[in-house]
């Protein structure tokens, strides 16, 4: 179980390494923010943190990182976020209300929505909100036309925004199938 428990500490390594300069500049500035509200083990002063308490604020970082990774029931669902948090709070700056869970949660949340598109919906949908791929090369690699990958785009924001409910509800119709400003409109 330890070895299975290592292998997956390593990959999640892995991973954050292509990351470490975005690591690197966030203890800077959680480091100097935290440093401005109280005074930290690694930083005294306001003053950007120097280069060798960087470097052990991130091998904390990494310690905890690997930590985590060894508890067998525990899978962020986003790893690079939650190297952002770690990397707070080793900083000294901490969640405020359990922020990063419920950001978390409702990552999740949004996940499960998507996961609901029709297919081709949510294959343009996922090219473009996650892997940022331009239109014109989702068009190109799903072979659909321009104005198709526009309207799946449409119809996938709408079907999210709706599910969260940040969506506002349609106006009911007018019983005469017309809208009250026509009628206001048409007695001028």
């Amino acid at each position: 179980m330890e070895q299975i428990n290592w292998q997956r500490g390593e990959r999640w390594l892995t991973q954050v390494f292509e990351f470490e300069p975005l690591l690197r500049a966030e203890l800077a500035r959680a480091s100097a923010a935290a440093a401005a509200l109280a005074k930290t083990p690694y930083i005294e002063s306001k003053a950007a943190p120097s280069e060798s308490a960087l470097d052990e604020l991130l091998c904390d970082t990494y310690a905890r990182i690997l930590t985590a990774a060894s508890e067998a029931d525990f899978m962020p669902p986003c790893l690079k976020s939650f190297a952002l948090k770690v990397a707070r709070e080793v900083a000294g700056v901490p969640d405020p209300d359990g922020a990063v869970q419920s950001a978390a949660a409702e990552l999740e949340r949004l996940a499960s929505i998507v996961r609901g598109l029709p297919e081709v919906t949510r294959r343009v949908f996922t090219l473009r909100k996650v892997y940022e791929c331009p239109q014109e090369e989702i068009a190109t690699r799903l072979k659909l036309p321009l104005v198709e990958v526009e309207m799946h785009l449409i119809a996938g924001a709408k079907a999210c925004s709706r599910a969260l409910g940040l969506a506002p509800s349609p106006a009911p119709a007018a019983p005469s199938g017309r809208s009250p400003w026509w009628r206001a409109a048409r007695r001028r």
